[in-house]
């Protein structure tokens, strides 16, 4: 392993609206920077970014490089040569991952042949690539994210309009196709319909304008449902106080921050059954898995119904997230790529 102290140019998607690349490059930026490390981020969003990539690529600063989201990086590959120059690390995050074919591996070709490590967040993900590359074997790190969730005064529910006594549900997610926001409202309808004290609370921006006003207009003919938009990082948690459960409904995701966010503070969780989500919680320990409309109606249900498990559930959530999601352990690993791959390049 190297003994050369990284010095890392984070290059990430997007980080104007709270969403997984935002949320996830942010962290370990901050990670790193704690540890003494030389870190900072870039985020493709910006105007000028080519002209700041430039400039960090030549500026001496830097020793390597980690772009999250594999087909963005290959993108840049093509455009940027010169980060072929560094050791390269990529994330891949979850949609360069999880869109079906062979069309979208076809584009992260690049990626897979220029990166010394290539870092996913479970094994499943893992096993997906192997299955597709078995040579990349020696490539593919297993890193968890890590939960580093800020303290916030907690809200209360007449802030959002929502009556005391009422049980909410949490559904902390952007407004675009693949978070399947009508499941949540699919499954919950005839829940509220027969009880009252049922509440749905959406957080999150609008990511897809078209996608977006389908919910909204879908929303205001339900009474029970309460959109509140996006909610900085640094005031989630206090929102997240309200919750009784949280759900996510994704048809694809890389790995459910939010949700994890939320069971970190003893919410039992309602996922869908898909990569990324998957083998995060055992059914019936610490959530329900669904697929359908009729899975998350049941699964509801019984949280609404049993509030002696609804909090043997969070409790449960909360230990899961404790043991298997350690933000100091993220930020080690991610160290210890990074000293490999500086290692990798001298050779």
């Amino acid at each position: 392993m190297s003994s050369i102290n990284p010095s890392v140019l984070l290059i990430t998607p997007f980080h104007k609206s709270q969403r997984g690349n935002t949320l996830t490059t942010r962290r370990i930026c901050t990670g790193l920077t704690r540890q003494g490390l030389t870190a900072e981020l870039l985020s493709l969003e910006d105007t000028d970014y080519q002209v700041k990539l430039h400039q960090h690529l030549g500026s001496g600063r830097f020793n390597m490089v980690h772009a999250f989201n594999g087909l963005y990086l290959a993108k840049i590959m093509s455009s940027h040569p010169q980060l072929l120059d560094y050791p390269l690390i990529a994330t891949l995050t979850g949609t360069d991952i999880n869109l079906p074919g062979n069309q979208e591996y076809t584009a992260l070709e690049p990626v897979f042949t220029a990166a010394q490590y290539i870092v996913v967040f479970h094994e499943d993900f893992k096993n997906r690539l192997l299955s597709h590359r078995p040579s990349l074997e020696e490539k593919v790190a297993v890193i968890p994210q890590g939960i580093c969730l800020p303290s916030a005064p907690a809200r209360k529910p007449q802030d959002f309009g929502i009556p005391v006594g009422s049980t909410v549900f949490l559904l902390p997610t952007g407004l675009r196709p693949v978070k399947n926001v009508d499941l949540a409202l699919d499954g919950l309808e005839p829940l509220a319909n027969e009880d009252s004290r049922v509440r749905l609370l959406i957080m999150g921006p609008v990511i897809d304008k078209t996608y977006g006003l389908h919910i909204l207009q879908r929303i205001k003919a339900l009474p029970w449902v309460v959109y509140i938009g996006e909610v900085s990082h640094t005031e989630i948690s206090g929102v997240f106080t309200l919750g009784d459960v949280v759900m996510n409904c994704s048809e694809a995701e890389g790995q459910p921050q939010a949700a994890l966010e939320a069971m970190s503070l003893g919410v039992p969780a309602i996922l869908s059954d898909v990569p990324g989500n998957r083998s995060i919680i055992k059914n019936g320990r610490e959530g329900f898995y669904i697929r359908t409309s009729r899975d998350l109606y049941q699964a509801a249900r019984i949280l609404l119904t049993r509030p002696a498990l609804r909090q043997e559930m969070g409790q449960a959530a909360a230990e899961l997230v404790k043991a298997r999601f350690d933000y100091t352990c993220e930020i080690r690993q991610h160290i210890e790529i990074y000293k490999k791959a500086l290692g990798v390049s001298r050779h």
